[in-house]
C-alpha cells in the first residue's frame, strides 16, 4: 500500500520504491514539464560549448595558430616593449597575401613628458614607397622641434592595403598602450581592400555584423582552425602571389553600384567606433581627409552607364573620339564641345570627365577644370582613391565626435587651396595617392598645427621642408632610388591603361636622367654626409641607419653597411628583415656569417622568402646548384608564383646548361611578375649565349627600361651590341654602367678601353682609363693615361685638356698651363670650358 499525502485536496506522488531491477541504495530522480525541457535545452547548449572549449584550450596546449593582437610583448636587457605582430593581419589576408607593417617599439610604460601619437591607415600613411620619409615621420621631427621640452612619440601602425575593417582592432589594442593622440588618415581602400566588394583578399560582405563576427571568430583558435581550412579548399582560386594593384584589376564597380552605399555605410560607423575606441583609450582623435593625386593621374579604368543603347554607344563614341582628336590638335575650345556633347549622352565614363576637365585647364577655366578632375576619381570604375563621398563621411563623423575630442584636419580642401596645386598634381604625388616628400611635409606640417591647439602650448615656428629633409637624410640619392623603386611598377597594371600613361613614364624618366645627370660618385658622397649629420641628431633611429646602410650597400662599401645593418638589429630585435639585410651585406665579404644571418631570419620567419633567396644565391655562388635549388623550391612550395625564386630555378638550370629549362623558368617568372627587371636580364644574357642576339637585345633593353641603374644589364647589353658591330651603342651603355655603379668605374672604363683599342682607337682607350681614375680623384694614375691619350692622338685637343686638369690636382701648374695652351690652340672654343686654377702639392 503506498502511502500518500493530501494537500488542497490533491494526491502527489512520492518518490518510486525501487524495483527489483534496480541496485540497492540507488535513487532515481524524476523530472518533468518544463524543468525536462530547461534541463535538455542546458545540455543542448553547454554540452557544445564545453567541447568548444576543450578544442580551443587543446588547440592552445599544442601551440596552434597565432595570436591575434596587433602588438606582442617582448623583453630586452630588462626592457620590457611591445613590438608589431607580423601575423595580426591573418584575419583580413590569405597568408600568401600578408601585409606587414612597418617595424615599432612600443615601450611598455610611457615615460614622464612623453606625447604618445598612434597613425592609422594604409599605404599613404604608411609612406609608400619609402616609409622613412613618410608624413608621421616628419610631423615627428616638427613636433620635436616645436616642442623641445616634450618627448614625442610617433608610433605609425598603417600598412598596405588594409581599410578600416582592419583599424578598427587596431586602435582597441594600441587604446591599451597610453596614447594621447590618433592621427587617422584611412579612407582609400574601402572598397578594395578586405571585405570590400572589389576585394581578392577575404570574401565580400554586406553586412557589418558579419564582418565583426568573423574577425572576432578568427582571433580564436577554433577560428583560425576553420580558415586554414578553408584555404585549403580554395587553394587556387585565391591569388597566391602578392601582384599589388594588378590583383584588383577587374573588379570595377559603377558610380550607381547598389555596393557602394553599403560600403559608405560600413566606413562611417568604422569610423565613428574607432572614436569612441580611441575615447575609452583617453585619447584625442584627428580626422584627416585624403588628398588624392587629380591632375597627373588619370583614372584606372571607365566604365559606361549600364543602360546605354547600342545606338548611343555609337553616337557617344563618335563625339569622344572628334574631342580626342581636336585634343591632340591643341583645339581645346573645339574638344571641349565635343566632350560636352558626349557627356550630354553618358557623364559617367571617367575618362571622358578627365579629359573635359584636361581641356578646361588649357582654357584657364580652372573652377571647371577642378569640378570634372573630382569627377573623374569619382566615376574611377577602379576605386583605388578615396572619393567624395569617402570624405564626406570623415567631415561629418568628425562634427558629430567632436564631444569625444575629435578635431577634423581637411587635408582634401588643403590640397585644393595651396598656391602651388590649386589641382592637385604630381607636385605633391608620386602617382595616385602616395604623397612625396613635399606633399608629406604638407599633410605632417597641418596636423601639427591642430596639434598646437590641442597641447595649446607656446610652440616654436615649424621647422622649413628643408629642414626636415636634413634631419631625415632625404636626398638626391633618395630621389633617385625611389624614382628607380616606381619606374617597374608604373609600367604594369592598372597603370598601363591610365590615358596620361606616357607622360607619367616621361616625366619620371626625365627626373631620374637629371639625377644621374648630376654624377652617381657626387650624389653618394652628397648622400654620405647627409646620414654622418642626420644620425648625430638621432643616432637611435633605426630607419636612418637602415636606409644609410642600403646606400652604402648599393654604393660597394660593404663593411659600412654591415656595420649600419648591425645597429638596426640592435635597435630593432626579433624581426627577421635585419638578419637578412645583414646577411646580404656579409655575402661578399663572409659568406660564412652571412648563411648564419640568413639562417637566423628563418629562425624568426621560417617562410621569409629573401632569406630563402638569399641562401639560394649563397649557394649559387659556391657552386652548390642542388642546394640552391631546394632553397628557391622552398619558396614557390609557399608562392608557386614567386618570380624571384622562378628566376633563381632558371639561374640554376642555366648553370647546368639545361637552356629549355632555364628558358622555361625565366618565362614563367615574366608570366608572373612582367615587370621583373631581373627576368628580362637573365632570359637576356640566355639568348646571348644561345646566339640569338636580337632577341637578347630587346629583353636586355627591357631590362634597363624597367631599371636604369641595373649596370650588369648595360654590361651585358653593350656586349649584345659589340657583337652586332654596333661600338658605339656599346660604349655607351658601358659609360652609363659606370654612371649608375661608382663601386665598379675601372671596370667598366676597361670594358671601354678594350673596345677601343680592339677598333684601333687607342688614344680614346687611353682617354677612357683616365676618367676611370680621374672620377675617383687618382689623379696620379689619371695623369698617365691621359698622358699617353696625348702621345697616341697629339691633335685632339680635349686630350690636353684632361690632362692639364690632372696636371692642375697634382700642383704641376707650369705643365698644366702649357697643355691648357695646346688644347686651346687646337680648339679655341674650349676657352669657357675650364676653369683651372692653380693648385699646391
Amino acid at each position: 500500500m503506498h502511502l500518500r499525502r493530501i494537500e488542497s485536496g490533491r494526491a502527489k506522488p512520492q518518490r518510486a520504491i525501487p524495483s527489483d531491477e534496480e541496485s540497492p541504495g540507488e535513487i532515481r530522480l524524476q523530472i518533468s514539464g518544463w524543468k525536462k525541457w530547461a534541463l535538455r535545452g542546458a545540455l543542448a547548449v553547454l554540452t557544445p560549448c564545453l567541447l568548444l572549449a576543450l578544442l580551443e584550450g587543446g588547440l592552445r596546449l599544442f601551440g596552434f595558430g597565432y595570436r591575434s593582437s596587433y602588438f606582442l610583448k617582448k623583453r630586452v636587457d630588462g626592457r620590457t616593449f611591445f613590438i608589431e605582430n607580423p601575423k595580426f593581419e591573418l584575419r583580413f589576408f590569405p597568408p600568401a597575401l600578408l601585409r606587414l607593417p612597418s617595424s615599432l617599439t612600443v615601450p611598455s610604460s610611457k615615460a614622464p613628458g612623453t606625447y604618445r601619437i598612434f597613425v592609422i591607415g594604409s599605404s599613404a600613411a604608411a609612406g609608400f614607397p619609402e616609409p622613412a620619409y613618410s608624413f608621421p615621420r616628419i610631423l615627428e621631427v616638427i613636433l620635436k622641434a616645436k616642442y623641445p621640452e616634450k618627448h614625442f612619440e610617433v608610433i605609425n601602425t598603417a600598412t598596405t592595403a588594409i581599410n578600416s575593417n582592419v583599424d578598427l582592432p587596431i586602435v582597441e589594442d594600441a587604446a591599451k598602450h597610453q596614447p594621447d593622440l590618433f592621427v587617422v588618415y584611412e579612407g582609400h581602400n574601402e572598397v578594395l581592400g578586405p571585405f570590400g566588394p572589389g576585394t581578392v583578399f577575404v570574401p565580400y560582405s554586406g553586412s557589418l555584423k558579419a564582418i565583426r563576427s568573423t574577425i572576432f571568430i578568427k582571433s580564436t583558435k577554433i577560428g583560425q582552425l576553420l580558415d586554414s581550412l578553408h584555404f585549403l579548399l580554395v587553394k587556387g582560386k585565391v591569388p597566391s602571389e602578392w601582384r599589388g594593384m594588378e590583383m584588383v584589376a577587374k573588379n570595377q564597380l559603377r558610380r550607381d553600384d547598389p555596393r557602394l552605399p553599403v560600403v559608405y555605410s560600413h566606413f562611417q560607423s568604422n569610423l565613428t567606433d574607432i572614436c569612441h575606441a580611441a575615447s575609452r583609450g583617453g585619447a584625442r582623435v584627428i580626422l584627416a581627409t585624403l588628398g588624392t593625386n587629380l591632375k597627373d593621374a588619370a583614372p584606372f579604368a571607365s566604365l559606361h552607364r549600364a543602360d546605354l543603347s547600342p545606338d548611343q554607344l555609337t553616337q557617344w563614341e563618335a563625339l569622344y573620339q572628334q574631342g580626342i582628336k581636336a585634343e591632340s590638335e591643341r583645339n581645346f575650345a573645339q574638344a571641349l564641345d565635343s566632350y560636352l556633347s558626349a557627356a550630354k549622352i553618358d557623364d559617367q565614363f571617367a575618362d571622358l570627365q578627365f579629359r573635359l576637365a584636361r581641356s578646361y585647364g588649357r582654357l584657364q577655366k580652372y573652377a571647371s577644370a577642378s569640378q570634372h578632375y573630382i569627377q573623374a576619381r569619382d566615376d574611377d570604375a577602379l576605386r583605388f582613391r578615396a572619393d567624395s563621398a569617402i570624405n564626406q563621411i570623415i567631415r561629418d563623423v568628425a562634427a558629430a565626435q567632436e564631444s569625444n575630442r575629435v578635431a577634423l584636419v581637411d587635408i582634401e580642401k588643403l590640397l585644393q587651396t595651396t598656391p602651388a596645386a590649386t589641382i592637385p598634381g604630381a607636385e605633391l604625388f608620386y602617382d595616385h595617392v602616395h604623397l612625396n616628400f613635399s606633399g608629406n611635409y604638407l599633410v605632417a606640417k597641418t596636423i601639427s598645427e591642430q596639434v598646437d591647439l590641442i597641447l595649446s602650448g607656446s610652440a616654436r615656428i615649424a621647422v622649413s621642408q628643408e629642414e626636415c629633409a636634413r634631419q631625415l637624410a632625404f636626398t638626391d640619392w633618395n630621389r633617385a632610388s625611389i624614382a628607380k623603386d616606381l619606374l617597374p611598377q608604373l609600367q604594369d597594371v592598372p597603370f598601363i591603361n591610365q590615358l596620361n600613361h606616357d607622360e607619367q613614364m616621361a616625366t619620371l624618366k626625365q627626373q631620374m636622367a637629371t639625377l644621374f645627370a648630376k654624377g652617381t660618385a657626387q650624389i653618394v658622397a652628397a648622400a654620405r654626409s647627409a646620414y654622418e649629420r642626420a644620425l648625430q641628431l638621432a643616432p637611435d633611429d633605426w630607419m636612418l641607419h637602415n636606409q644609410y646602410g642600403i646606400l652604402l650597400a648599393d654604393s660597394g662599401d660593404s663593411p659600412a653597411a654591415i656595420e649600419q645593418f648591425r645597429k638596426v638589429l640592435r635597435l630593432v630585435p626579433y624581426r627577421s628583415w635585419p638578419h637578412v639585410a645583414l646577411a646580404q651585406a656579409l655575402a661578399k665579404s663572409n659568406r660564412s656569417e652571412a648563411q648564419q644571418e640568413f639562417q637566423e631570419a628563418l629562425r624568426l620567419d621560417p617562410y621569409s622568402p629573401n632569406a630563402h633567396l638569399g641562401l639560394g644565391r649563397l649557394c649559387m655562388e659556391e657552386g652548390s646548384s642542388e642546394q640552391a635549388l631546394s632553397q628557391y623550391q622552398a619558396v614557390l612550395q609557399e608562392s608557386p608564383q614567386n618570380a624571384k625564386a622562378l628566376v633563381g630555378v632558371g639561374n640554376v638550370w642555366a648553370t647546368q646548361r639545361n637552356n629549355a629549362e632555364a628558358t622555361d623558368a625565366y618565362e614563367r617568372a615574366l608570366q608572373a611578375s612582367p615587370s621583373l627587371a631581373e627576368a628580362h636580364y637573365h632570359l637576356g644574357e640566355l639568348l646571348m649565349r644561345e646566339g640569338s642576339t636580337e632577341q637578347a637585345v630587346s629583353y636586355l633593353s627591357r631590362a634597363i627600361q624597367l631599371d636604369f641603374a641595373y649596370a650588369d644589364a648595360h654590361v651585358k647589353l653593350g656586349e649584345a651590341y659589340e657583337a652586332e658591330s654596333r661600338p658605339e651603342d656599346a660604349i655607351e651603355e658601358y659609360l652609363t654602367a659606370a654612371a649608375v655603379d661608382p663601386s665598379q668605374l675601372q671596370r667598366y672604363y676597361s670594358l671601354v678601353a678594350d673596345l677601343l683599342n680592339r677598333n684601333g682607337r687607342h688614344g680614346a682607350a687611353e682617354l677612357a682609363l683616365g676618367d676611370a681614375y680621374s672620377a675617383q680623384h687618382k689623379w696620379s694614375e689619371a695623369a698617365g693615361h691621359y698622358s699617353e691619350a696625348v702621345k697616341t692622338n697629339p691633335e685632339v685637343a680635349e686630350f690636353h685638356l684632361q690632362f692639364a686638369t690632372a696636371l692642375n690636382q697634382l700642383g704641376r701648374n707650369q705643365q698644366a698651363r702649357a697643355e691648357l695652351a695646346t688644347a686651346m690652340r687646337l680648339n679655341p672654343r674650349l676657352a669657357g670650358k675650364t676653369a683651372i686654377e692653380p693648385t699646391k702639392k
